[in-house]
């Protein structure tokens, strides 16, 4: 018996993990390499530890995973873990179709207290470990833009000297301007189902009066998406966009030295309120007893601080969920611009709540701020379009 028992140790251990793409991603070789690469540099040394675990991983836009886990749950098929957003996460958790992630206290203290309160429902259920955080960012071309712009201010001040920007008519993409312009309390309030008082109304007045008045400069380019920003700055047609810093590895492809990043720029005594993404490590429903115990044992062990710090400087795409891990922010400018985006980003974490994957509001905000750019309506309407849609309860 006891012979039994040490074979089934030594027996191999398949954990499939699903990888959701980020919004925007195409799903071709080169998105899958940088993606696969990402998992496999700490899975490799994971492997050293239990050389009897096999980790297959498998691709999928984020905006079919949840159908997909749908569909293999049923089979009986699903995943053992699903790296995703903390949004869908908590969406999948909610739906019944992964499992609360168990941490101890010691695990918890460990990770940044404001991106765990990202994944934690009201009943205290964790939907999943968050393992990085992707910033949103300014992304340019150093031969055309040398000295990027820090304020709203000097950044239509450039495009009068033949700077080309693009700016996305998705909302992700521009609430980061809201923080700018003062638009950002309006937001939160109207968001939580409160009237905005007066002055926050002017605030969001002011935020979209500036969206509709950037549209006018000849040089300053609104799009539908923010893969057709990174497409046209890699072509050379853009020469600053905002961006993802998950969208570097592929500038760095195409415009290598040249690709330069920094912070979005900021208002006149109000600081931009990027968006920046968690993505976290969520357990599937459908693992068999050792499946299970090794997927919580790989989540735990993408948590550690040596492995946090290795993925960091390695990828220099994202920051550590890890708090004790020490960012080299001396040594590497783009760290240091994302640790920037990541301060300014907690003026905007209260947005993370409701702005969801799949939250009717949104397509219904962006209804309205593509009539608004192009000048069918005014701000004054819009801001009060802006009210009513947010007001709404899921």
């Amino acid at each position: 018996m006891g012979g039994c028992a040490e074979l089934r140790r030594q027996l191999p251990v398949v954990v499939y993990v699903a990888v959701g793409l980020q919004e925007g991603h195409l799903l071709d070789r080169d998105t899958a390499d940088s993606f696969a690469s990402h998992i496999r540099q700490f899975v490799h040394e994971f492997g050293r530890l239990h050389p009897n675990v096999l980790v297959q991983t498998a691709l999928y836009p984020e905006t079919e995973l949840r159908e997909q886990i749908r569909r293999r749950n049923a089979s009986g098929l699903g995943p053992d873990l699903i790296l995703t957003s903390a949004d869908l996460a908590n969406a999948l958790l909610q739906q019944g179709l992964v499992s609360a992630m168990p941490l101890d206290q010691e695990e918890r203290n460990q990770i940044d207290p404001a991106l765990l309160d990202q994944v934690i429902d009201s009943h205290g259920h964790q939907a999943g470990q968050p393992l990085v955080l992707f910033t949103q960012l300014a992304c340019f071309d150093r031969r055309r833009v040398p000295t990027p712009p820090a304020t709203l201010k000097e950044l239509l001040a450039q495009t009068a000297t033949g700077t080309q920007v693009g700016l996305s008519l998705e909302l992700g993409g521009l609430l980061w301007s809201a923080g700018s312009l003062g638009g950002l309390p309006g937001i939160n309030a109207a968001a939580r189902g409160l009237q905005p008082s007066p002055e926050q109304k002017q605030g969001l007045v002011r935020w979209l009066r500036w969206l509709q008045e950037a549209n006018n400069q000849q040089r300053v380019t609104f799009l539908g998406d923010q893969a057709s920003l990174r497409q046209r700055l890699a072509a050379g047609s853009l020469d600053w966009i905002s961006c993802q810093s998950s969208d570097l590895d592929g500038l760095r492809r195409s415009l290598g030295s040249h690709l330069g990043i920094s912070t979005l720029p900021d208002g006149e005594g109000q600081r931009a309120s990027p968006l920046n993404n968690l993505r976290v490590l969520a357990l599937g429903r459908n693992s068999s007893r050792h499946q299970r115990a090794m997927a919580i044992a790989l989540a735990r062990y993408s948590l550690k601080p040596l492995v946090q710090k290795t993925l960091t400087l390695d990828n220099r795409s994202f920051l550590p969920a890890n708090r004790y891990v020490n960012v080299p922010v001396q040594s590497s400018q783009v760290l240091a611009t994302m640790v920037g985006a990541r301060q300014r980003g907690e003026s905007s974490e209260a947005l993370v709540r409701w702005f969801q994957l799949g939250d009717p509001r949104v397509k219904e905000l962006e209804a309205v701020l593509v009539p608004l750019v192009f000048g069918v309506i005014e701000p004054e309407a819009a801001t009060e379009a802006f009210v009513t849609i947010l007001q709404k309860r899921r």
